[in-house]
């Protein structure tokens, strides 16, 4: 079986992924204010499935990601919904964001710094990452003041998510085995629950299950009790989803693709036909996270790449294509992150020019692709004539 992952459209801590029901806003104290009712409160608050590499975790007030102000510097920032402007989470007067005085300070990018923020039961859970582990702290959803919550030793870390309850880590030790990891987000006690040899990554949760595909394409349903159910997927499969209770497929037949959904809980019920593409010859496929009651579907052809935004009930509208710069062809835009109100997808890119140092210590200048990116809703992303607010990132 051939299968596309799903890494860059916004699959994981998509993680995997992350905003949900809206949660009141908290104070920036400590973390033992929390209580086990106020986090459970919110679940589930972390729903896409994000790869680390895209640390983009939707939230209340926007997306949490990290930022680079100097270049060197990894900070804690969000891109707000009702502004679209993304700013770094520090209040302090005068800061300059470039070192570990600064309230949103995630760690140096020369240390080999990673991080992420999630909003969860009403707070902000900070994760720096570096060579020697995961440093979890907490904060109020405007950021602030962090207490330390846990230090775990996670330095590959897949993805997080919630039940509502305790946070998950799903992450790979040694490149050998996959564990999920349980987080009180109280008390900062951790349990490994669930570990699956070799390396896997998510897409999808089920309740408070992640379910993970590995390098083989074998997929499982990893449950805090330890238990690993596999799950069948149809012969054809190139990419999978798991959302909302169903597992989602893309299955090729030789004379076509067809977007399929069963019920995870019913392995032997038939698949339901959302969306067929007959004559399609796909060289690769990826599905997105259910928003709004829709996700989306990317397939790749020999000469085209074309996305469809699929109703969860069947449906199906071709998205427009957007040129990203001059001299080069229309392709789908890419859906970054989101939740049922909002979508982060790409509009464009523009060229950058930048100065740099030859080894020699002479200067040159170059260029490089900055990404242009928009928020839109769910209802309108299929609408040409419907144009992505544009947004404003760090130093633009």
């Amino acid at each position: 079986m051939k299968r596309t992952a799903i890494l860059s459209l916004a699959l994981c801590l998509a993680l995997a992924g992350c905003a949900g029901p809206a949660a009141p806003a908290a104070s920036s104290g400590p973390a033992g204010a929390a209580s086990a009712e106020s986090a459970a409160a919110a679940a589930p608050a972390l729903r896409d499935l994000l790869p680390a590499r895209n640390a983009y975790c939707p939230g209340t007030e926007g997306v949490y990601l990290t930022g680079t102000p100097d270049g060197e510097a990894l900070v804690g920032t969000v891109l707000r919904w009702d502004t679209g402007e993304q700013t770094v989470l520090c209040s302090e007067p005068g800061c300059s964001h470039d070192s570990d005085s600064c309230p949103a300070w995630l760690g140096a990018l020369s240390a080999g710094a990673q991080g992420r923020v999630l909003e969860a039961g009403g707070r902000l859970y900070w994760l720096a990452l570096d060579e020697s582990g995961c440093t979890v702290t907490v904060s109020g959803t405007a950021g602030g003041p962090r207490t330390p919550l846990a230090d775990l030793p996670v330095t590959d870390l897949q993805s997080a998510y919630t039940d509502g309850e305790f946070l998950y880590l799903l992450w790979v030790r040694d490149s050998y085995e996959t564990l999920l990891t349980r987080l009180d987000p109280v008390t900062g006690e951790t349990a490994d629950c669930a570990v699956r040899t070799g390396s896997a990554w998510p897409i999808g949760t089920w309740g408070d299950r992640v379910v993970v595909e590995d390098t083989q394409g074998g997929v499982a349903a990893l449950a805090p009790d330890g238990t690993v159910t596999p799950l069948a997927v149809p012969d054809g499969a190139m990419a999978l989803r798991a959302d909302s209770g169903r597992l989602y497929a893309a299955v090729a037949d030789g004379s076509g693709l067809t977007l399929t959904a069963r019920p995870l809980d019913t392995p032997d019920a038939a698949p339901e036909t959302l969306a067929e593409l007959p004559g399609c010859d796909p060289v690769g496929a990826a599905l997105g996270p259910v928003y709004g009651g829709q996700l989306e579907l990317v397939v790749s052809e020999a000469r085209q790449v074309r996305a469809y935004w699929v109703g969860t009930g069947g449906g199906m509208q071709e998205l427009p294509a957007v040129t990203m710069k001059d001299g080069t062809s229309p392709r789908p835009a890419e859906i970054h992150t989101g939740n049922d109100q909002w979508l982060w997808v790409t509009t464009g890119l523009r060229d950058e020019t930048f100065t740099a140092i030859h080894d020699d210590g002479t200067l040159y200048t170059a260029t490089r692709p900055v990404e242009l990116t928009g928020l839109t809703t769910p209802a309108d992303l299929a609408d040409p004539d419907a144009a992505p607010r544009p947004c404003t990132r760090l130093g633009e």
